[in-house]
């Protein structure tokens, strides 16, 4: 990557990023975008009207920078003990050489002559023989002999399909099995793997590891360190079990904000309706809450929600005069992510229970993880923008 200059001429403190305009350039179009996770820059120096070095790559929403100093400062280097391999796939190029008149017609190498392509056996390419067993069940359709079951509606059909054949033999294509074997050949061979930019891979943790999650809101601490963040830990009233695993509750409230669009599970004929207002209460906002206590699971759910204490209070007397059961007022947090699944119908209350003595408040966040934690929602949010999207009426929210 190339070093550049530029001066930082946009810096939002709050969301911890902003806009370098490369020297010689001018205009909106040619900023380049800086997070502060990529900065070696003193706090204070991180503000308008500074000037820097840094490098750039480019993504899917423009140029990001990278390695952002100050000038004549080092650039950012590799971790102790880092090495590279070169990948499997990257070929030497041979350079020109000039062929005898009497050479063979059917020499093909690089160097010599244009590479052929995929549809010929000429030059460098070949065949890789291996055996694959299917461990869960395995469905490979065929464009062929694709039939109507089921006429649903006019529009709507039911089909049914076959599995795919060669030579009239079923078999699973080899454009089905290239991305695997060259996972493993990346693997095998400590190759550089497939993800060329700088991010970390995101992974599904294992239900097991899951329940052993402990819900928390990131918090910036009040004084001079203005990089300093904790974690507010929020386990309502289940039991604190971050070793073991929560088995006996909820460490959150279900608030329910929309009708599934495809329903599943048990079918109810009088599905509890949306809280009032659902549209007035935005993500990661305080508010109080009108709890119920729940038997199975041991839980709470969110009946109503309010930005004032004593509405809260009066509304849960008015609904324990009316309704049998345990209702209870509790502050926290919303987090909303909007309906980003079609059989999702609840948002998250998160709160903690203020007569709990066993669990800290709050808990050191090192920078470090903070920002583990930054790319981790930036590729959530990059992920399910687009799904959301497609699945939501014109007009809503992603």
């Amino acid at each position: 990557m190339t070093t550049q200059k530029g001066e930082i001429v946009k810096w939002f403190e709050n969301k911890r990023f902003g806009f370098i305009q490369p020297e010689n350039t001018q205009g909106r179009d040619a900023q380049v975008f800086l997070h502060q996770s990529h900065a070696s820059l003193p706090a204070n120096k991180l503000k308008e009207g500074t000037v820097v070095e840094f490098e750039t790559i480019r993504t899917d929403k423009g140029l990001n920078a990278r390695n952002v100093r100050l000038p004549g400062g080092a650039a950012q280097s590799w971790p102790k003990g880092y090495r590279f391999l070169n990948p499997y796939n990257f070929v030497r190029s041979l350079p020109y050489r000039k062929m005898a008149e009497d050479a063979p017609f059917d020499v093909q190498l690089m160097g010599r002559t244009m590479p052929p392509t995929h549809d010929r056996w000429l030059g460098l390419s070949g065949t890789i023989e291996c055996q694959f067993e299917t461990i869960t069940p395995l469905f490979v359709s065929d464009a062929e002999a694709v039939n109507i079951e089921k006429n649903i509606s006019e529009k709507k059909k039911h089909y049914s399909y076959r599995f795919f054949r060669l030579n009239g033999k079923k078999a699973v294509p080899a454009t089905s099995l290239r991305g695997m074997i060259r996972s493993v050949f990346e693997a095998a061979t400590n190759s550089t793997f497939s993800n060329l930019g700088g991010e970390r891979l995101s992974y599904r943790l294992p239900s097991n590891e899951v329940q052993k999650l402990v819900p928390a809101r990131v918090e910036k601490t009040q004084g001079n360190d203005t990089n300093a963040f904790v974690l507010r830990l929020l386990p309502g009233t289940a039991p604190f079990a971050p070793d073991f695993g929560q088995k006996k509750g909820l460490y959150a409230a279900p608030a329910r904000f929309y009708k599934a669009l495809k329903p599943t599970g048990k079918y109810r004929r009088n599905p509890p309706s949306p809280i009032r207002n659902a549209d007035d209460f935005d993500h990661g906002l305080p508010y109080f809450a009108v709890l119920r206590e729940m038997k199975f699971p041991p839980s709470w759910r969110v009946v109503a929600l309010f930005a004032d204490k004593a509405a809260a209070e009066k509304e849960r007397s008015a609904i324990a005069s009316r309704q049998q059961g345990k209702f209870i007022v509790q502050s926290g947090w919303l987090c909303k992510t909007n309906q980003n699944s079609d059989n999702k119908n609840s948002e998250r209350f998160f709160f903690r229970d203020q007569s709990r003595k066993d669990v800290p408040e709050t808990i050191p966040l090192p920078p470090k993880e903070r920002d583990k934690f930054e790319a981790l929602i930036r590729d959530y949010q990059t992920r399910h923008k687009v799904a959301s999207a497609a699945r939501q009426p014109s007009g809503l929210p992603v």
